[in-house]
């Protein structure tokens, strides 16, 4: 299981439908930090939407603070790949050390659509 905010992988010696229908009912607060995602859903008034999820606006191995001000809601089809992206580049880097010169690969759908209404700026000051 990928953490993309923290960009830990978490292994499960078991299937996942073995995981998904014994391991998360049992462990669902920790698995799925729920405390967290009440906290932010009575902070922001709302949930995500099917396609959305609650992502870090800056990531915690980025530097960002574990905190529910530091959530927002995303585009699942984007946050998800670009975390990952994220995670794969910079995963062997020293902590402090810059970054610059990023580049996103267009590699989904989710988000080819994303940088598409960005560059034509209809992002409406959502971050993904």
């Amino acid at each position: 299981m990928l953490n993309p905010g923290t960009g830990e992988v978490t292994l499960f010696r078991v299937s996942f439908s073995d995981f998904h229908d014994l391991g998360l009912p049992d462990n669902a607060d920790l698995c799925l930090d729920l405390p967290r995602f009440s906290e932010w859903i009575s902070a922001a008034g709302t949930g995500p939407a099917f396609r959305e999820c609650v992502g870090f606006k800056i990531l915690l191995f980025q530097g960002g603070e574990d905190s529910v001000a530091n959530l927002e809601l995303s585009d699942l089809e984007v946050y998800w790949p670009l975390m990952g992206q994220l995670r794969m580049a910079t995963k062997d880097l020293h902590v402090g050390t810059p970054i610059s010169g990023v580049s996103i690969q267009e590699e989904c759908v989710g988000v080819r659509r994303f940088l598409a209404k960005f560059k034509r700026g209809s992002h409406a000051g959502r971050q993904a």
